[in-house]
């Protein structure tokens, strides 16, 4: 299959089990934007690495858990790591993540208002798609496309980064979204692929869409 992949330069996927944490969805998602949005601006391990990756499945998590303890501190999540998406907008600006729109929490989303928001910063964005911190009434309808592994069963709020798409030119209803979602069984060997059908059943509820804070880098 000859797929059309549009997706920035770092390509991030990470379990959010990490550091004995078990709701941190939302950190995780967000830990993902800021790699992307930073690039090696995002970096938190040893300098003298060789070759370091920001979009590592450690250095995801290291951000991750570095979020956790700022957004205690605030009072920007609860103590497990789950937290709303007025609570991630504070914390964006505290980490002078750039936030670029909002689509505001409503229980009811309307299907063109969330499909709008990602055709704009995602399938049609140009030059490159920007990251999104999805959150989703219904997390236990989400499989991966390629392997049809499922988020945990009785799972419904949950969140997640959107950061791509990966199609086929010749079979448009193929491929689907490139996701960093943390609770999806695939995600410690690859990043999630999420078609527009399976979103709809996850029912978005929020989305806020990030901005770049590196220049456009050589694709990796």
């Amino acid at each position: 299959m000859a797929w059309d992949i549009r997706a920035p330069a770092y390509k991030p996927h990470a379990s959010q089990f990490a550091y004995g944490l078990h709701g941190s969805c939302t950190l995780l998602g967000l830990a993902a934007c800021d790699v992307i949005s930073k690039g090696m601006g995002a970096w938190v391990g040893d300098p003298h690495t060789v070759a370091p990756d920001p979009a590592s499945i450690a250095n995801v998590q290291m951000v991750m858990w570095r979020i956790y303890q700022d957004a205690r501190g605030q009072g920007l999540c609860w103590p497990n790591g789950a937290a709303t998406q007025q609570q991630m907008i504070a914390e964006a600006k505290r980490l002078s993540l750039p936030i670029k729109d909002v689509l505001w929490y409503t229980d009811t989303q309307p299907y063109d208002a969330w499909v709008g928001f990602l055709h704009r910063y995602v399938a049609w964005a140009s030059p490159r798609p920007f990251p999104l911190l999805v959150q989703v009434a219904n997390g236990q309808a989400l499989y991966d496309a390629e392997t049809g592994k499922h988020d945990e069963a009785g799972l419904a709020c949950h969140a997640f980064c959107i950061y791509g798409t990966q199609t086929d030119p010749n079979s448009p209803a193929a491929g689907g979204y490139i996701v960093c979602d943390g609770d999806n069984p695939v995600i410690d060997s690859k990043p999630v692929l999420y078609s527009l059908a399976t979103l709809a059943q996850a029912r978005p509820i929020s989305m806020i869409a990030f901005d770049y804070v590196t220049a456009m880098p050589q694709h990796r």
